[in-house]
């Protein structure tokens, strides 16, 4: 990382070191042969949202609604972005964590998201990669600036309802499969009950964190 005079140079190197980080993590193996998905996944979303918010793209409540930009191209209902927000990007980034049955996937075929029900089950870590890689290579960056939102008041347009990927007995199935032993129930913005689960180490798995 150079040492830069203005926030367009700056932001710019940063995301082109977090997409050739992202590329790396899933180009490497593991012992179990599976690549580093979650680092990568993260750095991806990270970089979709700093697009978003140059773009100004979206209501205010998340700037992942840029994938349904031209730049992206993608057709996502808003509550399929708001739980992609909440399930996916807001777990990986305050409580690293992921909320059990969905999967990040090595594939190389397919649309980046799966969907089931409306809700976000399945990333395809090496499509969601090629995606954000063409819009970033494709951008006008001569004056990228995803600061330039944030500096504003921003109205606030309420999101949609939040429904659980993962309720009930599903729930508990879950937690019995995947190791972990908590679980808490939460109330979504619906003012419904929502059930998810924390590790047994004791982290704290918190969809409904609104940083």
């Amino acid at each position: 990382m150079a040492t830069h005079d203005n926030i367009t140079d700056l932001t710019v190197e940063s995301v082109s070191e977090c997409l050739d980080a992202a590329k790396l993590l899933i180009d490497h193996r593991k012992e179990d042969g599976g690549m580093m998905g979650y680092a990568a996944t993260l750095l991806l979303f990270s970089v979709t949202d700093a697009i978003g918010h140059h773009l100004n793209a979206g209501s205010g409540h998340t700037r992942l609604d840029v994938l349904n930009s031209p730049e992206f191209g993608l057709h996502l209902s808003p509550q399929q972005i708001y739980e992609m927000k909440k399930w996916y990007r807001n777990c990986m980034v305050h409580n690293a964590s992921i909320v059990p049955g969905v999967f990040l996937m090595p594939e190389v075929e397919g649309d980046p998201f799966d969907f089931e029900n409306g809700k976000p089950v399945k990333i395809r870590v090496p499509q969601f990669y090629k995606l954000v890689r063409k819009v970033w290579d494709d951008l006008d960056r001569t004056s990228f600036n995803p600061l330039k939102d944030t500096l504003a008041t921003k109205g606030y347009v309420e999101p949609p309802p939040l429904t659980s990927p993962l309720i009930g007995s599903e729930v508990a199935l879950a937690a019995t499969a995947s190791g972990m032993t908590h679980v808490a129930t939460v109330p979504p913005v619906s003012g419904a009950v929502t059930t998810v689960t924390a590790p047994s180490s004791g982290m704290h798995v918190d969809p409904l964190d609104r940083k």
